[in-house]
C-alpha cells in the first residue's frame, strides 16, 4: 500500500512566483464559488496536489488526500502555502514598534509642552 508523502517548498524553493499566482488563482476561484459547492474540496485538492512526492502517481495520490491527509497536515500545508505564519509574526512586530514608539512620542509631547513654557 502506498504511502502519502508531503514536500513543502521552503523560501530557498524555486518556483516562488509561481506558487504565488496559483495561489492567487486559487483564492480568486475559491471566492467565486459557494462555500458548500463539493467542489470546492476539489480544487483544494488539485491545488495541494503537487506538493505530494509520493506516490508518483497523480490519479493514487490524489485518491490518498482523499483517505489519508489528516487535518493537521492540511492545515500545514495551507499555512505554509499561504504564508500564514508570516501573518502571525506581523502583529507581534506591529506591537513591538508601537511600543518602542510610545516613550519617542512622550519625549515629544513634553519637549514640544516645554517650549512652550519657555523651558526649551
Amino acid at each position: 500500500m502506498s504511502k502519502l508523502v508531503i514536500e513543502m517548498p521552503n523560501a530557498q524553493s524555486p518556483g516562488y512566483l509561481y506558487r504565488m499566482k496559483n495561489a492567487m488563482e486559487y483564492n480568486r476561484k475559491l471566492k467565486s464559488r459557494d462555500e458548500m459547492d463539493p467542489g470546492v474540496i476539489d480544487d483544494m485538492v488539485g491545488f495541494l496536489l503537487p506538493y505530494v512526492v509520493e506516490p508518483k502517481d497523480r490519479e493514487e495520490a490524489r485518491k490518498l488526500m482523499f483517505t489519508d491527509l489528516t487535518e493537521e497536515q492540511f492545515i500545514e500545508m495551507f499555512d505554509a502555502l499561504s504564508g500564514k505564519e508570516d501573518e502571525e509574526e506581523n502583529p507581534t512586530v506591529a506591537e513591538t514598534s508601537q511600543e518602542s514608539s510610545e516613550p519617542l512620542e512622550k519625549v515629544e509631547k513634553d519637549l514640544k509642552e516645554n517650549s512652550q513654557d519657555g523651558l526649551v
